[in-house]
């Protein structure tokens, strides 16, 4: 293509002078060069010399003389933008002016970032569109002199604020705005200047003296005082500050001078830090005695209850002398003493008692006549008609005449003898009860009618964190969010169950204890039943998660300790000091199918397999050893033993025991408790099991399973890492993954880790390249999820990696291929736009030298015609980006175009908080709904945008106040061509939403206003409250 421009016609051409404005003008497109020039010129204020080429404008000796430069952004070899970063290079100063095509936006950002004064679209009228050319040209030339101006003066005053090692701030006396810091400053602040000024001084500054400045409000001098500096992030720094005042540009000022002296506060602060931490230890100390008289106190309370006996009505009634005849006695007297009425009244009490009782009443009688009224209760042996003795309960009282003289008794009798004998035994028997439930580990729990706890066992405290005078008589609806918050609905269930009359057994659940950590219990539960009546519920539970010492007891009543033992579901046991039984509770028949009679009878060797048997036996033989050496027992033994059942094969238990003393604390026996555990031995083997299933898996995968610590070191590869990477195993296991990991790719790997495996505790998939031993690098995806420990704390993470080294290539390949159809359609629509440009401009000169009027309809339809071939040209270029870069979460309020409202309409949203995974073109989409409603809307003055959930399903709604659209016509404006304009709006909008599957519809009333609904799937929404 020949040049037309005057340097290259004219190499010999001398430089411009000042005036007119020196301009030159390089594109690729001669047409427009000829044009542009024309245009320019015709004013006289320019003088225009053009170039087809960067390159030559660069090799051109005037450059440097030039006012300002204009160039095409698209060109062969050198673009716009590489040839603004060359002449950057060589002419800092001068003005550049960048031409671009419509939409590219991603260019001017550049062209902005690397300096370019203004830049223009192409396209539209060449008239108005060279009008604005020159008036950009004129102010570039003008700002560029300013800047020059400006930054001299800038660099004077940097060079003094630069040199000073104190923090300097200027400070508006009246208004205490901070008008500029120096860079000591800004460090000691800890932000940028642009955070800094224009904010009040007591932000940073002296936040004690707000309204109160001792220089502009109270007249004081400051020069060297202590004051206090706030950070940008909030720290309070101790400082040493003086103050100025001094006239800057006519205006009062303050100049603060201010340096850190944290070092010596900080010195003065660590003396301080032994006497409080004294003081803290000693408030603690104080708390710990409190909450243990506090302990103390509710044992002692509990204990007296404890020794209350419960009252029984007796069976018959009498009415005694003075000296001790019947003169009354109800029929009930047979049944108690085997005498009836008939053959007591009018004989002496004395001939039912034996000596014993005779002596005792005779006694009792004689108080009675002179002692205070009141009721007497007491005990005393008697004879039964049989011979047999019985011991009798009586409760009297004297009974009196008119004139208050005693005339006698009055009493109630009861048998009383088999209760004698019981609660004798029942003392027996009640601290072997008590001990048994202090060493149990689970929790046992007593509840009424109304299922309200009346007992819970000490181990609550160690369970729980709660005592037991915390959740005694407290209701389910209290207890069930208390202490099972994670699992409430199975807690309810629990409840129904026992409400129901039915038990229930082996249930997993999760309670919540009083820190707030949560542990598994298996729970069993049994009804009371009187009568077929719920008279309350016995609940045991285990920590399942977790096994600790049972800590603290209150001792419940005989008749709640044997309750404990018929139902627990471990085996509860006595023995004597040669391990014969002497006591075993009733889940024995449960556990190994014998009686409870019968296991009494047993020996060790009944119980036990012969290999179980021997290892009991050398324990026990070690323990008479040190007992004998007069060294102390263990507190308890644990031991896992086979034990035989009565019929089928033996099963795994756990046997704890421990050593029973008498009150010289010598060994007197043993008391245990024994738990089936063949559930989980049954666990420990397919475990095991699994496991080598599992490495015999990972060895033979295609992907490789591994494992690392969370600060990196690989812990387990398979050998397989050995043929796709080449290393062996232990040059791996040891070793810090970063040597294996590419570095472009390091640090965004360590941040997902950090992030979602460790931080949110998530597992996730991220791909980088990792590098073969023969120094090669291969993509590979990797799968991290976190392993945790009892505390939930990440302790290990565990990956799969799988090989997409042919998938990366693939796309790479895609990639390269596109982008050269880009290239190719970019070039090819660059091109045709330059040429419509040029057709344009002509047009518009030709126009003016029109004689016949007849031909202005010819030029008119040419113009019209040139229009249509631009807008679709510009639209190949829209639908070329679509699609071309990932989809990502947009926040649909930050791509409402309130920018282009006009003010004749109100828009109002509704969709705060609300974002969607969709293509990056989602403004554009907002963008042609705007324009819909304006430009065909018609009678438009209020738009809203709002949302709502319906089934899976977010609905994103844009409804205006219009004229609607026809019903016929709801569906053809999503078609390409349809419409009044261009016919393309709608149809781009309906394109972009489906790249993420979201869809779009007019469903709005005719005469009423437009309504446009886009459906958007679940997994393409989230909404942040």
């Amino acid at each position: 293509m020949p040049d037309t421009n005057t340097l290259e016609n004219e190499p010999g051409m001398q430089p411009l002078i000042a005036s007119p404005i020196s301009i030159l003008y390089v594109d690729d497109e001669e047409g427009l060069l000829d044009m542009g020039k024309h245009f320019l010129e015709r004013t006289g204020t320019f003088r225009v010399d053009t170039l087809t080429s960067a390159q030559k404008a660069l090799t051109s000796p005037n450059l440097h003389s030039y006012d300002a430069i204009v160039s095409d952004y698209q060109m062969p070899d050198m673009d716009g933008l590489e040839f603004l970063l060359e002449v950057r290079k060589q002419l800092q100063n001068i003005p550049f002016i960048l031409f671009t095509g419509k939409g590219r936006e991603e260019v001017v950002i550049k062209a902005i970032e690397n300096g370019v004064d203004f830049y223009l679209q192409k396209g539209g009228d060449p008239a108005s569109q060279f009008a604005e050319l020159s008036d950009k040209i004129k102010k570039a030339i003008e700002r560029r002199r300013a800047v020059t101006d400006l930054k001299e003066k800038s660099e004077y005053l940097n060079s003094i604020f630069s040199s000073v090692k104190e923090g300097i701030a200027i400070i508006d006396a009246h208004t205490h705005e901070i008008l500029d810091v120096n860079p000591a400053a800004e460090d000691l602040i800890g932000t940028e200047k642009r955070n800094i000024i224009n904010r009040l001084c007591h932000a940073f500054l002296c936040p004690d003296e707000e309204g109160k400045c001792p220089v502009s409000s109270l007249h004081q001098m400051v020069d060297h005082s202590k004051r206090t500096l706030i950070t940008a992030d909030g720290t309070l720094v101790p400082i040493i500050k003086s103050v100025v005042p001094f006239t800057f540009q006519g205006r009062e000022c303050l100049l603060e001078t201010f340096f850190d002296y944290s070092e010596q506060e900080r010195a003065h602060n660590d003396l301080l830090a032994p006497y409080e931490q004294i003081s803290a230890t000693e408030e603690e100390l104080r708390e710990q005695y409190n909450e243990l008289r506090s302990l103390q106190e509710s044992l002692q309370e509990s204990e007296k209850k404890f020794r209350t006996i419960v009252e029984t009505s007796p069976d018959a009634i009498w009415d005694l002398s003075p000296d001790g005849v019947f003169t009354y006695i109800s029929p009930q007297s047979s049944a108690i003493i085997g005498y009836s009425p008939e053959e007591l009244i009018g004989n002496n009490l004395g001939t039912i008692l034996n000596p014993e009782g005779r002596r005792k009443m005779k006694g009792i009688l004689e108080d009675g006549m002179v002692r205070k009224s009141g009721l007497l209760t007491f005990e005393i042996p008697a004879l039964h008609k049989d011979g047999s003795q019985r011991i009798l309960n009586i409760r009297s009282f004297p009974l009196e005449d008119t004139s208050g003289n005693r005339t006698g008794f009055r009493g109630i009798t009861c048998d009383v003898t088999e209760r004698t004998v019981m609660i004798q035994a029942l003392k027996e028997s009640e601290e072997r009860f008590r001990l048994m439930a202090e060493r149990s580990s689970d929790l046992i729990i007593i509840l009424n009618d109304q299922l309200c706890a009346t007992y819970i066992s000490p181990s609550v405290l160690t369970i729980t964190g709660y005592t037991s005078q915390e959740l005694i008589g407290k209701s389910s609806d209290y207890a069930g969010p208390l202490l099972f918050p994670l699992d409430i609905a199975e807690f309810k269930r629990i409840f129904h169950t026992l409400q129901k009359r039915e038990s229930v057994e082996d249930v997993n659940i999760r309670i919540q204890t009083k820190t707030g950590k949560s542990a598994f219990v298996n729970l069993y539960a049994v009804p009371i039943l009187s009568n077929n009546i719920l008279t309350g519920a016995q609940v045991s539970m285990r920590v399942i998660t977790s096994v600790k010492e049972i800590k603290a007891a209150l001792f419940e009543s005989e008749e709640k300790y044997r309750l404990l033992a018929e139902n627990i579901h471990d085996v509860i046991w006595t023995s004597d000091l040669n391990m014969q039984l002497t006591y075993i509770s009733p889940s024995i028949t449960r556990a190994l199918g014998f009686t409870q009679e019968g296991a009494l009878e047993m020996g060790l060797e009944d119980f036990l397999t012969p290999d179980s048997l021997q290892t009991f036996k050398r324990i026990q033989k070690q323990a008479f050893e040190i007992n004998k050496a007069g060294k102390p027992l263990e507190e308890r033994v644990v031991l896992e033993l086979e034990f035989k059942r009565r019929v089928g094969s033996p099963v795994w238990a756990e046997l704890i025991m421990s050593t029973a003393f008498d009150a010289n604390k010598n060994v007197t026996g043993f008391l245990g408790v024994t738990r089936d555990i063949s559930k989980r031995k049954v666990t420990e083997d397919l475990l095991r099991k699994s496991e080598e299933k599992y490495r015999s898996f990972v060895e033979n995968a295609n992907d490789i399973v591994f494992s690392m610590t969370p600060n990196g070191i690989m812990t387990y590869v398979p050998e397989k890492w050995t043929g796709l990477f080449g290393y062996e195993n232990n040059e791996v296991i040891g070793s810090h993954a970063s040597q294996f990991i590419h570095p472009d790719d390091y640090s965004r790997i360590v941040d997902f880790v950090r992030k979602k495996v460790i931080g949110e505790k998530d597992h996730g998939t991220v791909e980088c390249r990792l590098l073969h031993k023969n120094g090669s690098w291969q993509w590979h995806s990797l799968s991290y999820s976190p392993i945790f420990d009892e505390k939930g704390r990440v302790v290990l993470i565990q990956g799969i990696s799988h090989d997409i080294n042919e998938r990366k290539r693939t796309e790479d390949a895609l990639k390269r291929a596109n982008r050269q159809l880009g290239l190719l359609t970019g070039i090819t629509r660059h091109d045709i736009l330059n040429k419509i440009a040029i057709i344009y401009g002509f047009l518009e000169l030709m126009e003016k030298k029109i004689v016949d009027p007849s031909l202005t309809e010819y030029f008119e339809i040419m113009n019209t015609v040139t229009n249509d071939i631009q807008i679709q040209i510009e639209f190949t270029r829209i639908y070329e980006e679509l699609g071309s870069q990932d989809p990502k979460w947009v926040l649909i309020d930050s791509v409402i175009p309130r920018s282009q409202l006009p003010s004749s309409v109100t828009l109002t949203t509704d969709i705060r908080g609300i974002s969607i995974f969709a293509d990056p073109m989602l403004e554009k989409v907002f963008f042609n709904l705007l324009d819909n409603s304006i430009r065909h809307g018609m009678t438009v003055s209020e738009i809203r945008v709002s949302a709502r959930n319906e089934d899976d399903f977010l609905f994103v709604l844009w409804e205006d106040n219009g004229v609607g659209i026809a019903e016929d016509e709801k569906e053809k404006i999503f078609e390409r061509g349809f419409g009044k304009n261009t016919g393309l709006g709608m149809f781009l909008v309906r394109e972009i939403l489906s790249l993420t599957d979201i869809t779009i519809i007019e469903n709005g009333e005719p005469g009423v206003g437009a309504r446009f609904e886009m459906r958007i799937p679940r997994e393409s929404y989230r909404i942040k409250t």
